[in-house]
Formats: structure tokens, C-alpha cells, sequence
């Protein structure tokens, strides 16, 4: 496959793969977990899979869909992708598809102090944590869907 695309073109596996195991996934160079992205029991093999695409250089987009005013809901999504990130991850979290209808939202998170991180997620069952340059800290426990982000500097 990707013999037929420049080495600028990118080739992006959606997240439909979650049912074969994700096994089309190490022969593209971009992914696209989309709106269900640890929306449900399978978020560490979510994580997991993100965590394997930054290990093999993909593209990574990872796009959530809640409520824009659902604070709980949007740092816990930022913590799951922050967790598993690379130097070509890239998060958006809207409420829905459509932006006319819903429309997105600039949260303060995004604005904040981040630096590249101080090295893998670290897992014990179904808790990550994760530091990163900045001084930033995330502890993510993905069973009891709770996250916490120690912002640098706040």
C-alpha cells in the first residue's frame, strides 16, 4: 500500500480496525481514532494502540466527542491522549461533527505549558502517569474513568 503513496502522502487507518485487533494498523503511517476514542471498557487497549502508533512514528489523530461544557469529561479525554502522545499526535474534542450545529470550544488546557514528555507513560493496572518537560504531571486511572493534569506554573 504504501509503495503507491509519495513519502509525502499519508495513508490513515480509521478506528474501525478495533475489531480485527487492530491488525491493518503497523501498515499505514497516520491514524484516526475518532469520536469513540476511550469512550468505553476498551480505553487501555485504546491507549495501548495510540501508545504503539508513537512508537512506530504515525501520524496520530485522536478525536473525542462530549458535552463543551463537561469539564470532568474533557480533562479525563485530555489525560488518555496526553498519556499515549508523540512528537505527531494531534487531540480535538468536540460535541459532535458537525460545526455549525455544535461548534468547537478553545479550552485553557490548550494554551498551557506542555514541553515534550520525560519518557513513556508509566502503567500500573489500570493507572498511567506521565511527566513531561514542562514539569506538567497526568495520573490517569481508566477504571474508575478519573484523571488528574498538575499543570506547570498554575
Amino acid at each position: 500500500m504504501q509503495d503507491g503513496v509519495s513519502s509525502h502522502g499519508l495513508i490513515m487507518a480509521k478506528d474501525v480496525g478495533r475489531s480485527a485487533g487492530f491488525t491493518d494498523w503497523p501498515f499505514v503511517n497516520s491514524l484516526f481514532l475518532s469520536d469513540c476514542y476511550c469512550c468505553s471498557d476498551t480505553c487501555s487497549e485504546d491507549i495501548e494502540a495510540a501508545i504503539n502508533a508513537t512508537k512506530r512514528k504515525q501520524v496520530l489523530q485522536c478525536h473525542v466527542n462530549g458535552k463543551l461544557d463537561d469539564q470532568d469529561h474533557f480533562t479525563f479525554a485530555l489525560a488518555t491522549f496526553l498519556v499515549a502522545a508523540g512528537q505527531h499526535s494531534y487531540f480535538a474534542y468536540s460535541e459532535g461533527w458537525y460545526l455549525k450545529s455544535y461548534g468547537l470550544k478553545w479550552w485553557p488546557e490548550y494554551s498551557k505549558p506542555l514541553g515534550p514528555p520525560n519518557g513513556p507513560a508509566t502503567r500500573s493496572g489500570s493507572i498511567y502517569e506521565r511527566t513531561f518537560s514542562s514539569g506538567t504531571k497526568v495520573w490517569l486511572d481508566v477504571k474508575q474513568r478519573k484523571a488528574n493534569i498538575t499543570w506547570s506554573g498554575v
